[in-house]
């Protein structure tokens, strides 16, 4: 006998709060803002390139620079050519960021799913008993069937009333190799270490 399943652990805590991939993520965030800030000077230094090539008049100019408006030195080209040298930086160590957050994230994913194992463990082992306990009540009914028919009779299936789902004959008898997929699924439990038998 199998006993009470399992109980599942206690509650998970979010990745988000898992102290290497919170660091992860707070680092590959920093790199990312720092590389966005790189972007927009560029886009910056291209309208302040469009503005000196456009012909508007000095008054709109004027009311440019009234309302908050000012005119950076520097030639808009150095400021491309410097903001471009930053991603050339940020973009590989972004790279690196992503995959050290991954690997946190990999690392924190298997050790979460330990957690389950032994009710997960649990749970693939009774499956293992519900195929057996299947297989063997259709043992029983055409067992009765075979009775029948071996002393001449017909079998009356209104008086035997039966079903057996069309997806149930592919599964066949689990402690016998070669006849389904129970015993696929028997001797991957074996090997997976979860059941403690041998492989016929």
């Amino acid at each position: 006998m199998l006993g009470t399943p399992k109980k599942a652990p206690d509650a998970l805590t979010p990745l988000a709060e898992h102290p290497e991939y919170r660091t992860a993520a707070a680092e590959l965030q920093t790199f990312m803002e720092r590389a966005n800030a790189s972007e927009q000077r560029i886009k910056r230094a291209k309208a302040r390139l469009r503005r000196q090539d456009s012909k508007r008049p000095v008054a709109d100019r004027a009311k440019d620079l009234v309302e908050g408006g000012e005119i950076v030195s520097g030639d808009p080209n150095d400021e491309i050519i410097a903001a471009r040298d930053e991603l050339a930086i940020l973009l590989p160590a972004i790279g690196q960021k992503t995959e050290a957050l991954l690997a946190a994230k990999g690392l924190a994913s298997y050790e979460a799913c330990l957690r389950f194992k032994p009710q997960v463990d649990d749970a693939l082992r009774r499956a293992l008993q519900a195929l057996r306990d299947l297989h063997a009540a259709y043992a029983v009914i055409y067992g009765v069937f075979n009775e029948l028919r071996g002393k001449g009779y017909d079998v009356a299936h209104h008086a035997l009333p039966t079903f057996q789902p069309q997806a149930t004959y592919a599964l066949g008898d689990p402690d016998q190799p070669d006849t389904g997929q129970a015993s696929v699924f028997r001797e991957w439990l074996i090997r997976q270490r979860i059941i403690d038998e041998r492989i016929r």
